[in-house]
């Protein structure tokens, strides 16, 4: 039995082509086709053809090796598996070579992108940079509009002759007087408007800049003392300018000592004038008590004048920054200045009592002289349009004040129920000798002005 068995087993490994195995308790195993099988044995048909039985006592398990048909359908799954697996492989291969050529245009763009870019640049800079072989000379008219808040310089001087003209009608009494007329006076119906000029030869740069103010003003003067002959002194004017007119006007010249690729700064010296007019009238009066008496007087002036100005130094310091491939850039600006200005007041005032009759007639001529000084700061930023049209937005701001030096006060005329009187009364000199030690303190009714404009340039190049 065992001989056989081996001889079966050998004759079984041989073959490699059959549906079964079956696997024996002594180890080996027997390959063949199962014919059949009962319930305690199994008949196999082996590779050539002999047919043996064995015990299922013997078997440990039977594998199916082999299945004709079930073979075939993995053999072509497989190959169709490989197929697909060829077909995805390609595909890949082409998405890597399409997205590598995508990658590859993507950089192409982007360096000719950047060489554009430098290009531009390059151009920009060169046509912002002084030719070496033709100097460019250029041209650049400026104007702007704005709005804000200012308080003109002719506040001080009217304080200061309101005190004056006080005093004068008090004879230069001995006595306490205070005189307050309100600093912030009330400004309606502004104009601010800007208009310069500008040009320049390599580095060197001239300017003409006008800035010009109006508006119209009214506030409240007031009275009050004790004077010996007069008792208690009271009164107030309620004082209108249908118009004042200011303007700042400077003349400079610059020299741009540093520049580079997005900056410079730039040194201005130059001559700053002042100028104001206007005209006002008021109406008011006052009451005191004289030798026991109330007295009313009513107060009336149809028309009087009122100017400043003058002229002084100024000296500048502008940076500018500018933007790589952007339209818009930056400039800032400090000045500080002093001037000696001439202040003049031609007054008329017609006055009038119930209580004591009659009326009077007043013209006088007030000049002082002041030193005054300050400074302004312009913070600009523009935007470049094509062709050398600029817009620009900009913030300004002043700040100075007048110190007194001098002061004249002469009366052309006084009339009143009495007679005309020409010339200067006593009384009036005298006020004006005791006056100056006086004013020699600062007023507080600085110059400030606060604006935000909105304007446009354009700069016409020439070689």
């Amino acid at each position: 039995m065992s001989r056989a068995l081996l001889v079966v087993i050998l004759l079984l490994f041989s073959s490699a082509l059959l549906a079964e195995r079956v696997f024996l308790k002594n180890g080996t195993s027997v390959d063949g086709t199962i014919i059949q099988q009962s319930r305690t044995a199994v008949q196999l048909r082996t590779a050539d053809g002999k047919v043996i039985i064995i015990q299922k006592e013997n078997i440990t398990r039977i594998d199916h090796l082999f299945d004709p048909q079930k073979e075939a359908q993995k053999q072509a799954e497989e190959k169709r598996r490989k197929e697909l697996a060829e077909q995805e492989k390609k595909r890949l291969e082409a998405e890597k070579e399409a997205e590598a050529e995508r990658e590859k245009v993507a950089r192409e763009k982007e360096r000719r992108e950047k060489e554009r870019l430098d290009k531009e640049r390059r151009e920009s800079v060169e046509k912002e940079k002084p030719s070496q072989s033709s100097p460019r000379w250029w041209i650049e008219p400026l104007f702007s509009i704005g709005s804000g808040r200012f308080n003109s310089g002719l506040s001080t001087f009217y304080w200061d002759n309101y005190q004056g003209t006080t005093l004068g009608y008090l004879g230069g009494q001995t006595g306490n007087a205070e005189t307050h007329v309100e600093t912030d006076w009330n400004y309606t119906s502004k104009g601010i408007a800007q208009l310069a000029l500008r040009g320049g030869f390599s580095r060197f740069i001239g300017e003409i800049d006008v800035r010009s103010y109006s508006a119209k003003v009214s506030f409240v003067d007031t009275l009050a003392g004790e004077v010996p002959g007069f008792s208690t002194i009271s009164g107030a004017n309620a004082v209108t300018m249908e118009k004042l007119e200011e303007a700042h006007s400077s003349l400079r010249a610059g020299w741009q000592f540093w520049q580079s690729d997005s900056s410079a700064l730039a040194v201005y010296l130059g001559n700053r004038s002042y100028q104001a007019t206007t005209s006002y009238s008021f109406i008011g009066g006052a009451e005191y008590i004289s030798a026991g008496v109330p007295t009313t007087l009513a107060f009336f002036g149809p028309g009087s004048a009122l100017s400043m100005k003058g002229s002084g130094p100024e000296l500048a310091l502008e940076y500018e920054r500018r933007f790589r491939s952007s339209p818009f850039s930056f400039k800032g600006r400090v000045t500080a200045f002093q001037m000696n200005l001439t202040a003049k007041l031609e007054e008329l005032a017609i006055g009038g009592s119930a209580s004591a009759g009659g009326l009077s007639l007043n013209n006088a001529i007030f000049e002082n002289s002041y030193r005054h000084s300050g400074y302004a700061l312009s913070l600009r930023g523009d935007y470049r349009l094509s062709g050398g049209t600029q817009l620009f937005l900009e913030i300004y701001a002043l700040r100075s004040d007048s110190i007194l030096k001098s002061t004249d006060i002469r009366f052309l005329l006084a009339a009143d129920q009495f007679g005309i009187y020409m010339g200067e009364p006593p009384e009036v000199t005298v006020a004006s000798l005791i006056l100056l030690p006086a004013f020699e303190k600062k007023q507080e009714n600085a110059e400030v002005i606060q604006t935000v404009s909105f304007g446009a340039s354009h700069r016409f190049e020439f070689r």
